[in-house]
């Protein structure tokens, strides 16, 4: 039996969706003098796909709903292979981001290179899945997320996601 939906969202098994939140969307239904405002839909956000136990980042669905019913779903979730063992582990992961340059722009559109220190990284590195484009494709793979500091401010810049399997920097993401 076809699941409704699961060539949009890839939820084969609708059970494994968590509600991480619920929230009222209101308006108005009485839009001029003594104006109202009430709840015109209702948004249900879903947590994060999960693979053995570990995010699949950028993988939340969120569905709309109304008095008709479902208008609209936002997002969806991935075939994913867990290619099993980490090849490449943490420490190395973060021996790897030391000495890479990353760039940044202010508010005056002033571009800034930055070297990364040990005291950039924030955090311990964190195992997740991520989806990457590689070659106009999305792949999915398993990876290292290092969360790095601007120079001399405690606000996370960027992710750079560094591949169990290979040890490779797949992307440096600016936040």
């Amino acid at each position: 039996k076809k699941k409704k939906n699961v060539e949009y969202t890839g939820v084969e098994i609708t059970e494994s969706l968590v509600i991480e939140d619920i929230t009222s969307l209101n308006g108005c239904t009485i839009c001029e003098g003594d104006i109202n405002s009430v709840p015109l839909q209702w948004k249900f956000t879903f947590q994060p796909q999960k693979v053995n136990d570990l995010e699949v980042m950028d993988s939340e669905i969120l569905v709309y709903i109304d008095k008709n019913g479902v208008n609209r779903i936002w997002g969806n979730w991935f075939p994913v292979t867990d290619p099993g063992f980490v090849n490449y582990g943490s420490v190395a992961a973060k021996e790897t981001t030391l000495g890479m340059k990353v760039r940044y722009a202010d508010s005056k559109n002033q571009v800034f290179e930055q070297e990364i220190t040990q005291e950039h990284l924030s955090g311990e590195p964190e195992l997740k899945f991520v989806p990457i484009e590689i070659d106009e494709k999305l792949e999915i793979h398993k990876v290292w997320v290092l969360n790095v500091l601007q120079e001399n401010t405690q606000e996370v810049r960027w992710n750079i996601f560094i591949s169990t399997v290979s040890g490779d920097v797949l992307e440096v993401k600016l936040l």
